[in-house]
């Protein structure tokens, strides 16, 4: 775990239960909405900020919560508040 990062307590921790899903090297959960009525976030297990795309995992919420329409995003490098590879699924 790298000190005060949110995601890593949320993977060895997951106190507040928001794991939803846990696939490998990846995790699911539901995260409060700010613009969207519909927001999961994809998150690495290992605090990395090394490009991968969850393909799979991608297409399994996408099939699962029956959207046809999303947003994918991920803010990487200099854009991301959270230094911890994690994609927003927005819907």
């Amino acid at each position: 775990m790298t000190n005060n990062c949110p995601f890593c307590k949320i993977i060895e921790e997951d106190t507040l239960k928001q794991i939803q899903k846990d696939k490998g090297d990846w995790i699911v959960i539901d995260s409060k909405p700010k613009k969207s009525n519909f927001h999961k976030l994809i998150i690495s297990k290992d605090h990395t900020q090394d490009l991968r795309i969850p393909t799979g995992l991608i297409e399994e919420v996408v099939r699962e919560n029956n959207l046809e329409n999303y947003k994918l995003m991920c803010n990487f490098g200099s854009f991301a508040e959270i230094p911890h590879l994690h994609w927003h699924i927005l819907a």
